[in-house]
C-alpha cells in the first residue's frame, strides 16, 4: 500500500484533506514564519515530512518511521511518497 501526497501551500492547517482517507488516522501540521531569501522575498517551503505507521491494536506501537523527506525544499505541486509496511 502506497499514500501519494501533493504539497499545496496554499492551504494552511487549518485544511486537512488526508484524514478523511483510508488506513490516516491522524496528522499534524506545524508552521513556521516564512524564509527570506537572498533578495529579501517571503518563501514559503515544507523542509520536513515525518511518517509514522502505528499497529492495529489501539495501542499506539509504531511499527514504521519514515524521515526520508527530511531536510528537503518541497513547494507547491510537488510529491512526496510513503510506503506502508503493514501491507506488505
Amino acid at each position: 500500500l502506497s499514500y501519494t501526497f501533493t504539497v499545496n501551500l496554499s492551504q494552511n492547517c487549518d485544511t486537512d484533506t488526508f484524514i478523511d482517507n483510508p488506513g490516516i488516522g491522524d496528522t499534524v501540521c506545524l508552521v513556521i514564519p516564512p524564509s527570506i531569501n537572498d533578495d529579501g522575498v517571503e518563501v514559503d517551503i515544507v523542509f520536513d515530512v515525518q511518517f509514522l505507521e502505528v499497529d492495529t491494536s489501539g495501542n499506539l506501537i509504531v511499527i514504521n518511521q519514515d524521515d526520508t523527506y527530511n531536510n528537503v525544499s518541497l513547494s507547491t505541486g510537488d510529491t512526496i511518497t510513503f510506503d506502508s509496511v503493514s501491507a506488505k
